[in-house]
């Protein structure tokens, strides 16, 4: 609901949801922010973002998007590293 506030874009309250959360309970979803733009270090994306009320965090990218943006990561014993390609142009990796 944070991003949905702060960005100010139109809801589709038509398309509706229900998430299973980890706790084992469930809650509606209030919409789809369709086709969210998401930018993260210059690279831009687009995603539909689903608006939960009292998520425990401001935005969660799933599958989806990680595949959109060919998502990588490696690890060492005290790091992730995490590695994303702009889906516009190949070539732009960060």
């Amino acid at each position: 609901k944070d991003i949905w506030e702060k960005t100010k874009a139109s809801i589709n309250t038509n398309i509706c949801m229900r998430m299973q959360t980890a706790n084992g309970g469930s809650q509606d979803m209030a919409g789809c922010l369709e086709m969210l733009e998401i930018e993260v270090d210059g690279i831009k994306s687009w995603a539909h973002a689903y608006v939960i009320p009292d998520a425990p965090y401001h935005l969660l990218l799933g599958r989806p998007w990680q595949k959109l943006v060919c998502l990588s990561k490696s690890e060492d014993a005290d790091k992730v590293y995490v590695t994303i390609q702009d889906p516009m142009d190949d070539s732009n990796v960060r």
